[in-house]
C-alpha cells in the first residue's frame, strides 16, 4: 500500500483528514497509477500490453511465479513463427511487475545488437548498452538468434548474458531455434563458435532455467 500519499496529504490538510474507505481508495488508485507507470517503462509493445498468462500454456504462469519467487532465472520460450512466444513471454512479464514492483524491460535482438553495433569503438558507449539491457529485474530478449553476429557484438551478447546470470536476474527469451540450431545461428555470421556455444550453454542449461513451447489460445 502506498502509505507516504495518505501521510503527505494529511500533512497537508490536518483539519480534513481523509476517511479510512478514502485512504483505502487513494492507496489502491496509487498503486494502479505506479503499475501503470511501470508497465509503461517496460516499452512491451501495444498489441501485448495485455497479454495475460490465464490464456497461454500452464507453463507461464508457473515462470512468473517462479521468477517472483527468485527459483528461476532463465525462462526460454521455444517454437516456431506465429505459435504465441511473444505473447506468453510478455505475460509473463506482465504478471511478474503485477506481483511485484519490479523494473521490467521488453526488446528484440535485432534492437539489442544495433545498440551494440552503434557502440563499438567506445569503451564507453559499450559499457552504457551492456548497463541498459543488464540492470532491469526481468528483461524479455525476444527472437534470439535472429540476427547475424561479428566476434564483438556476440562478445557482447555474452557478457550481457553472464551479467544478468552472474547477477541472478530474470531473463526471458523467445527463439525459433533448437539448441543446434541456436548455437550454429549465432555464429552463422563471422561469430566465434565457442563464444556462441558458451552462450547457448548459459541460457539453456543453468540450473534455474525452465524451458517450454508456447501455444497460446486466445
Amino acid at each position: 500500500m502506498w502509505i507516504s500519499e495518505v501521510t503527505q496529504y494529511l500533512k497537508a490538510h490536518p483539519s480534513n483528514p481523509l476517511s479510512d474507505d478514502a485512504a483505502n481508495a487513494w492507496e489502491i488508485t496509487q498503486a494502479a497509477v505506479r503499475r501503470s507507470s511501470r508497465l509503461q517503462a517496460t516499452q512491451i509493445p501495444e498489441m501485448y500490453r495485455d497479454a495475460s498468462v490465464e490464456t497461454c500454456v500452464p507453463q507461464a504462469e508457473i515462470a512468473a511465479q517462479k521468477i517472483s519467487s527468485g527459483e528461476v532465472t532463465n525462462v526460454v520460450i521455444a517454437g516456431g513463427a506465429g505459435e504465441g512466444k511473444t505473447y506468453t513471454a510478455c505475460a509473463i512479464l506482465n504478471r511478474v511487475i503485477a506481483l511485484k514492483p519490479e523494473l521490467g524491460l521488453f526488446c528484440v535482438e535485432p534492437d539489442v545488437f544495433r545498440d551494440m553495433r552503434d557502440a563499438l569503438g567506445s569503451r564507453e558507449r559499450e559499457l552504457d548498452v551492456l548497463c541498459r539491457y543488464s540492470a532491469p529485474r526481468i528483461l524479455v530478449l525476444d527472437d534470439l538468434g535472429r540476427s547475424k553476429q561479428s566476434d564483438r557484438t556476440l562478445e557482447m551478447l555474452w557478457s550481457l548474458v553472464n551479467r544478468r546470470y552472474s547477477a541472478r536476474r530474470a531473463t526471458v527469451f523467445t527463439t525459433q531455434y533448437n539448441r543446434e540450431g541456436l548455437a550454429e545461428r549465432l555464429c552463422s555470421g563471422c561469430g566465434d563458435a565457442e563464444t556462441a556455444q558458451a552462450i547457448v550453454r548459459r541460457v539453456l542449461d543453468d540450473n534455474r532455467a525452465m524451458i517450454f513451447s508456447a501455444a497460446v489460445s486466445q
